[in-house]
């Protein structure tokens, strides 16, 4: 059972989650924010370049009935779109460990959870890329005794003090 010094402090604008009795959150996290700023960054970058080859090179003077300020509204609006929605997946995607579950909540629209007893841990494997190992985050896969699925705590900061909580709450 944690001690009260490493509860961390849930924000107000999180996701209700309901506990057991005698049930305390050792932390929740989200995957680290360069992964979705990073995609929607790429994304806008190479759209951005796309449009601008198509203006320069007149390619959209060639599409009949449509105006080209109208296939770059759309164009835009697509990118757009498409941003949110990274935005939303990674703002709807929470990592928790409480002193009896390890718990990964996602879903853009609804919402699905997976959930992991602690007594139920087999392996809690950890994975640091390079970039990873720069900007201080990574994979911790936790694998439960006897079932075929598992809960991977994508991109999440801090991942080896991450990782030393689950196995210290495990214990």
């Amino acid at each position: 059972m944690p001690n009260s010094s490493s509860i961390a402090s849930v924000s107000s604008s999180a996701t209700p989650l309901p506990l057991l009795s005698n049930e305390q959150i050792i932390f929740r996290a989200r995957p680290h924010f360069i992964i979705p700023f990073s995609f929607i960054f790429t994304i806008w970058a190479v759209g951005a370049l796309f449009l601008w080859l198509l203006i320069k090179f007149g390619t959209i003077n060639f599409i009949p009935q449509v105006s080209p300020e109208l296939i770059e509204i759309i164009y835009i609006s697509a990118f757009v779109f498409v941003g949110l929605m990274i935005f939303l997946s990674w703002i709807r995607t929470e990592y928790i460990l409480t002193s009896k579950r390890v718990e990964w909540r996602f879903g853009i629209i609804g919402q699905s959870v997976l959930s992991i007893a602690l007594d139920h841990i087999e392996n809690i494997l950890l994975s640091i890329s390079i970039i990873g190992r720069i900007f201080n985050f990574g994979n911790i896969k936790i694998e439960p005794a006897g079932l075929t699925s598992s809960i991977k705590f994508s991109e999440v900061s801090d991942p080896q003090r991450r990782k030393e909580q689950i196995e210290e709450a495990a214990g």
